[in-house]
């Protein structure tokens, strides 16, 4: 599963007058919801709890999981991190 809006992110947010946290709320949380219950690794291309991604929608994500599902740990395999409970 992988979830990116690109460029359609910025003209969704602007056409409904959406703020980030909504834009998160709205697509973000409920992916990676369904992610979990689905039972599906979650990986990351970047590793999200670096210092350079801090104010990003990837560390909003990591942050999250952590929060709602009690994920603690990735591991890196490859170029590839590994969300682990």
């Amino acid at each position: 599963m992988y979830f990116d809006l690109g460029s359609s992110w910025g003209e969704i947010q602007k056409k409904y007058d959406l703020t980030g946290d909504e834009m998160f709320e709205f697509f973000n949380v409920p992916d990676l919801d369904e992610a979990v219950k689905s039972g599906k690794e979650i990986r990351f291309s970047h590793k999200p709890n670096l210092e350079q991604y801090k104010n990003s929608y990837l560390a909003q994500e990591w942050t999250y999981l952590q929060k709602e599902y009690g994920y603690s740990k990735l591991i890196q395999r490859g170029d590839v991190w590994y969300a682990i409970k």
